[in-house]
């Protein structure tokens, strides 16, 4: 789970808040490392199991359709039978082995199928994917299917974290510690230390130029009245920016404001 994208508004929406102000507003709406989770492409419930009963019914229409026209597709000009014959082929090969699955499958097994999706779709924790798949939003498995799924999908989470990490660098602004944060919090992605650790290690990232990046968004702000002080005071914080002391003073010197 893309961040959000934050629109300045119009002065006359907003009055100018003081630094206590906006230091309250954060606890509601907090900017960095603040348990915001990427967009991941949710499906509805039952998704998965209506996408299976659809490919059935199509398999049952192609096939029908292919035996009432086999004497006019003898008669077809031949590229043109080509084409279509292998776009029927591959399309019956996908819905059969579909509804193999389904005929072998138990619920564990049709959810390790919608885990396995999911995971093309989007970056999961294993807490997390084990949340979609019995989430009244996900794909409604019982907690003993999702179980089988995540003991059986053999999934690098390592990678899943690393993906992740990226994905929140190109939508926001992070520290180090900020990021590991936003990828270990059990009300966030709910990595394991390990892995959020293993991916702010192993992401591609200049931590000074996010400092510089971060400061320039509350800098910028006319909605915001704040000091150079009170600008580094929110750089470094352990609520909210996490960056160290040295990327504070960094981030305000390239902003001319030190």
């Amino acid at each position: 789970m893309s961040g959000p994208n934050y629109e300045q508004q119009p002065q006359a929406d907003y009055s100018t808040q003081s630094y206590a102000e906006y230091q309250e507003s954060l606890k509601q709406n907090a900017v960095f490392a603040s348990d915001r989770k990427p967009e991941k492409k949710q499906k509805k419930s039952g998704g998965n199991r209506n996408k299976i009963i659809a490919i059935a019914a199509m398999v049952i229409v192609i096939g029908g359709a292919i035996g009432f026209n086999s004497v006019w597709d003898s008669e077809m000009d031949e590229k043109v039978q080509d084409g279509i014959t292998d776009g029927i082929s591959g399309a019956i090969d996908e819905g059969s082995n579909r509804i193999n699955e389904l005929n072998a499958s138990t619920d564990g097994e049709l959810a390790l199928i919608a885990a396995r999706e999911a995971l093309e779709q989007g970056h999961y924790s294993e807490s997390e994917l084990a949340e979609y798949l019995t989430s009244p939003y996900g794909e409604v498995y019982t907690d003993q299917a999702a179980q089988y799924a995540l003991d059986n999908i053999n999934a690098d989470w390592n990678a899943e974290a690393l993906e992740s990490a990226e994905s929140y660098l190109r939508h926001s602004h992070y520290s180090y510690e900020g990021l590991h944060h936003q990828l270990s919090a059990e009300s966030a992605d709910n990595f394991t230390d390990a892995q959020a650790r293993y991916a702010v290690d192993n992401v591609e990232a200049d931590w000074d130029a996010e400092a510089v990046e971060a400061a320039e968004s509350y800098w910028s702000n006319d909605n915001i009245d704040i000091t150079p002080d009170e600008l580094r005071d929110i750089l470094v914080s352990d609520t909210i920016g996490r960056f160290t002391d040295q990327q504070a003073d960094h981030a305000l010197a390239e902003l001319g404001i030190s």
